[in-house]
């Protein structure tokens, strides 16, 4: 292994080690160079989501798919740079997925369980508690959320349930990203959930597999031998020891995927690079095009500089009769307007790609604080419909994986009881726009990390409900590092 990879696996391990899992473990039930190519693909959403700057570095220089001819990535930024190269990763893939699950999930879930049929239908309040206890227990408010943002990245998720009474009386539900389990389908229909666990312990690497299917969870504990898989017994570790394989009704399956016909950063990489590519080099200008500071020798003698607060150039003397010795500066033009309209247009078509408005991912587009819900909503249009879009089959996921919810505790109490058919009814709730304290928030964070100045901030805040006299009164009056207290101030005394 040469030196360059020695540092990729260096990198992956520390950062990120079960990415390096995914190449240790082979096998499973797919030809191997699906399986790679799968697991690659998975690895490079992930690595996005992150946002490191330094795994994506170590995935593009040192990765390679090896499914095409043709290895297209080498022309990336990411495949290119080298530490004499600034990178500043734009933190945009991560936003859609958060926005995404804030959008689907800010109104809420309600949940309840009935009884009867037709016009007898009605709540079983008994039920409904037991249903309540154990998604609270769970925090599956929270859980739901990050599902939404696995899916967004990833396109799938899986749910496990487990029992464990040193940590609850009641059924624990699990969520697991992409590169964590694995899937056994027949006819497109799904037969079992591979759950995959690592263990690194010393100089040995153990993986934990349960397999749920239908009627069944068994265990499986395998440990790496010379670059290959061998089972051992369960008693190897002690995190394992306890594990027992059980069987109940062959109708429940207590685990579930939820997969979408694809994730939202499928055919988005070469955008992600790009976007991180102007971003950079935005920035790289900016840090370049600082003013320079030109100092004869005759007046810098004895004079120590901070070369990179102070970027300066010694010239020569000048002896001449009637010379003049100076100090002179020089402030080179930074191209912000084409850097700012390229980063709009990557941005914008991504947006469009992943069906989303710039006001849900925070970009507030000159709206303005003051804005009617009305006029928000038009503004989210896109959003709206991506939204309804999303709605039907996340209720449709979330009554069959509660009815399993309940169904466990009872198989849990005897793996002889039988199914039985809740039903479960879900309700999402309605889409809450950006509060004013949001979109202060989102404008200060800006400021904060030197993405947009004071005055762009309030364009944030106000757009155009702020005049030109009004913004300059508040830049005179407030410190340009709070510029999120100044408008709350700023935004009572409107108020008052």
């Amino acid at each position: 292994m040469g030196l360059r990879d020695k540092i990729g696996v260096g990198i992956t391990n520390f950062l990120y080690p079960y990415l390096q899992n995914q190449t240790r473990f082979r096998g499973g039930k797919m030809p191997r160079t699906i399986l790679d190519y799968e697991n690659y693909k998975l690895q490079e959403k992930y690595l996005w989501f992150l946002g490191s700057e330094d795994l994506l570095v170590d995935f593009y220089q040192t990765q390679t798919s090896n499914i095409s001819v043709i290895d297209t990535k080498q022309s990336y930024y990411y495949a290119n740079v080298n530490s004499n190269i600034r990178i500043i990763h734009s933190g945009f893939p991560s936003l859609i997925s958060f926005s995404k699950s804030t959008l689907l999930m800010s109104g809420g879930i309600e949940q309840v369980v009935v009884d009867g049929v037709g016009e007898n239908k009605k709540e079983s309040v008994k039920d409904t508690e037991l249903l309540n206890e154990i998604l609270e227990d769970n925090e599956m408010d929270k859980l739901n959320k990050s599902a939404v943002t696995t899916e967004s990245w990833g396109g799938k998720f899986a749910y496990k349930i487990s029992k464990d009474i040193d940590i609850s009386e009641f059924p624990i539900t699990e969520k697991y990203l992409p590169l964590n389990y694995e899937t056994i389908k027949k006819r497109g229909r799904l037969q079992e959930i591979i759950f995959k666990t690592p263990f690194e312990l010393e100089d040995d690497s153990f993986e934990l597999q349960e397999h749920y299917g239908f009627g069944y969870i068994t265990n499986e504990l395998f440990k790496l031998v010379e670059g290959e898989m061998a089972e051992v017994p369960l008693t190897t570790l002690e995190e394992t020891k306890d594990l027992q394989d059980i069987q109940f009704d062959k109708s429940i399956m207590l685990a579930a995927e939820k997969e979408i016909e694809k994730s939202d950063y499928r055919g988005l990489f070469a955008e992600f690079d790009a976007l991180d590519e102007t971003w950079s080099q935005l920035m790289d200008e900016i840090r370049k095009g600082r003013s320079k500071t030109y100092i004869p020798e005759i007046l810098a003698d004895n004079k120590t500089f901070d070369e990179f607060n102070t970027n300066y150039v010694i010239t020569g003397t000048d002896d001449r009769e009637g010379g003049k010795n100076e100090i002179k500066q020089n402030q080179p033009d930074i191209r912000v307007k084409q850097y700012t309209e390229s980063i709009v247009a990557i941005r914008s078509n991504i947006l469009a790609v992943v069906k989303l408005n710039p006001l849900t991912v925070g970009i507030n587009d000159n709206i303005g604080a003051n804005a009617s819900s009305e006029a928000l909503e038009q503004r989210e249009t896109t959003s709206l419909r991506t939204r309804k879009d999303m709605i039907p089959e996340w209720e449709l996921f979330l009554e069959r994986f509660y009815n399993t919810l309940l169904n466990a505790v009872n198989i849990f109490e005897s793996l002889k009881a039988g199914a039985i058919e809740f039903d479960v009814q879900v309700k999402i709730g309605e889409y809450v726009t950006p509060t004013i304290e949001a979109v202060i928030k989102n404008a200060k964070d800006m400021k904060d990390s030197d993405i947009i100045d004071a005055e762009k901030a309030l364009d944030e805040i106000f757009g155009k409900d702020l005049d030109q006299e009004e913004k300059d009164r508040i830049l005179q009056n407030v410190d340009r590092t709070t510029i999120g207290a100044g408008a709350i101030d700023f935004l009572g005394t409107n108020n008052e």
